[in-house]
């Protein structure tokens, strides 16, 4: 993936809402998104993605994921489910100094109105753990950005999220 990283978007939390979500998605390229700091207002949370459509989150039943957690003090687990209204990005999160994740999505097909929306997705905890897998929205409709909300209280103040494209050169 050869090119440049142009910045489109960022959107930071300030710990009064549920959602979290960039939003600018206008071309055929490939984008990512960065997310930094990372972390709910409620400890052992789990924390969700979905894209949006105008800007919205999409709360649909047509996310499918699987991803491989990577857990330095257990055994590796298989995690996968189908015909969500989301799909699981980070769970059980410890809020506290020092305990926010880092987040990364590579988003495929968002801008084609007549192809799914694609994300690789990978993450690191800084208790020794991490998430590496991918999802897709199984709708043949053109997305304008992800989102992110935990599945209790709100998204943690100072949580970012940063849309890029990548433009190929």
């Amino acid at each position: 993936m050869a090119g440049s990283l142009i910045k489109i978007n960022e959107a930071v939390a300030d710990g009064t809402s549920s959602t979290l979500s960039v939003t600018g998605i206008d071309s055929n390229d490939v984008y990512v998104v960065y997310g930094y700091n990372i972390t709910p207002t409620t400890s052992t949370a789990t924390m969700y993605a979905r894209v949006t459509k105008s800007g919205t989150q999409d709360s649909t039943a047509n996310y499918d994921y699987a991803v491989k957690l990577m857990n330095t003090g257990g055994a590796f687990q298989n995690v996968s489910n189908t015909n969500q209204t989301l799909f699981e990005i980070l769970s059980n999160q410890v809020t506290g100094a020092g305990k926010s994740d880092t987040i990364l999505f590579y988003l495929f097909n968002f801008n084609s109105s007549s192809e799914y929306s694609f994300i690789t997705m990978e993450n690191i905890r800084v208790e020794g753990a991490g998430w590496m897998g991918g999802a897709v929205h199984t709708v043949a409709s053109a997305s304008d950005g992800i989102g992110i909300l935990p599945n209790t209280g709100n998204v943690g103040s100072g949580s970012k999220l940063v849309l890029y494209k990548i433009k190929s050169t």
